[in-house]
């Protein structure tokens, strides 16, 4: 019976170990330069073929778009565009796609998507401390198409497309 016990035991730690382990993350080519996955937002209309090779401790992730050349747009050239905000403030929090962005630096967003900004400010918000109310929520939301005219009616969250 300890020998069983033992054995479990042993078996359980063993499975934990292996499963616990990291496997490093893949690496992402896009149109065979390397590019980081959570900095650039490519549009999946643009997008040719996606292959994937196992060879290598984690995979490679290869993506080529129909067009080899495009541009991108900055966090900057948004609030420009957008908003009447300085990229450089340390006041500013970015949500990309719902997703809070910690690493703001180099962030490269596809031309071709539908670009939608709503910024708003905290400082009128009661239950956060006083040193957050001057930050500044900038949320941009991606989109392949373009949104359709929606009717909100008062005193009500259902809307009518």
């Amino acid at each position: 019976m300890i020998i069983r016990i033992c054995f479990f035991i042993l078996l359980s730690f063993s499975f934990l170990t292996v499963s616990g382990q990291k496997r490093p993350d893949p690496i992402y080519f896009l149109n065979s330069a390397i590019f980081d996955l959570n900095k650039v937002y490519l549009n999946p209309i643009r997008i040719d073929s996606i292959s994937v090779n196992k060879d290598t401790p984690g995979g490679k992730v290869f993506v080529f778009t129909k067009q080899r050349s495009f541009t991108y747009l900055t966090l900057n050239d948004i609030l420009l565009k957008y908003t009447k905000l300085d990229i450089n403030s340390n006041s500013i929090l970015f949500r990309i796609n719902g997703n809070v962005t910690k690493d703001v630096v180099d962030i490269k967003i596809d031309d071709t998507y539908f670009i939608y900004v709503k910024t708003d400010s905290l400082s009128k918000v009661k239950y956060v401390g006083k040193k957050f109310r001057a930050l500044i929520l900038v949320s941009i939301d991606l989109e392949k198409a373009e949104r359709k005219p929606e009717i909100r009616l008062r005193g009500n969250q259902d809307f009518m497309p």
